[in-house]
């Protein structure tokens, strides 16, 4: 009897499986729900809701069950619960389209609605989110964002500028930087933002080394 219950009460502790870790180069460790020890994470072990991952000078790339993945760079620790908990570090995320509910990763300055779509978010001093492919939306933990933007100016607009500068003057002016005031904003393919608290600049992304990394260095 005692062995049946011992049985029934793993079985539940570990039985909303989320994915598994496919990829480690160092030492990966795992942290289960309602533990405070962390243990060595084995290739191929089991991730489990509740569970917090965490790299050191380590890499890691986990697979969910719905086939998304997840890359950990260097010194970087995410929980799964109902929502993923992005806690420190700079991470990798490839979610497969959902027809129904958004998936949802939190940090401490912003939370990212996902329906299916590439992007980076790091936690480090730059912080930052960048977006390769689809559409996220991007929600302040608290108040609104300052949203710092460049818009491409329309045709009569520029063509004002145009006759009215000289020509280098006039290249210059073709982007014009506004300012909007938003709880939540969306985030579009090749663009990037960065997080000054609750101020916010958005640019292109121009540069994209950063997905050129975690497509050389992890499997």
């Amino acid at each position: 009897m005692k062995k049946l219950l011992l049985l029934l009460c793993a079985t539940l502790l570990f039985s909303n499986e989320i994915g598994e870790l496919v990829y480690k180069k160092g030492l990966v460790k795992v942290q289960h729900k309602n533990s405070i020890k962390k243990s060595s994470l084995k290739l191929n072990a089991k991730i489990y809701e509740g569970d917090k991952i965490s790299t050191y000078n380590s890499l890691a790339t986990i697979k969910l069950n719905d086939n998304s993945t997840i890359k950990l760079d260097k010194y970087s620790t995410i929980k799964f619960g109902k929502k993923i908990y992005q806690e420190s570090g700079k991470i990798f995320y490839h979610i497969t389209k959902r027809k129904q509910q958004k998936l949802k990763v939190a940090t401490i300055f912003t939370t990212i609605g996902v329906k299916g779509t590439t992007f980076i978010v790091d936690t480090n001093k730059t912080k930052m989110v960048a977006l390769q492919k689809g559409l996220i939306s991007l929600t302040a933990p608290k108040g609104v964002y300052e949203i710092h933007k460049k818009k491409l100016l329309d045709e009569f607009e520029a063509f004002k500028l145009g006759m009215n500068n000289e020509f280098d003057e006039y290249k210059e002016q073709l982007y014009k930087e506004f300012i909007e005031y938003k709880k939540s904003f969306d985030l579009k393919q090749d663009y990037m933002v960065t997080f000054d608290k609750n101020v916010v600049y958005e640019k292109k992304l121009d540069n994209k080394k950063d997905f050129e990394y975690f497509k050389n260095n992890f499997k």
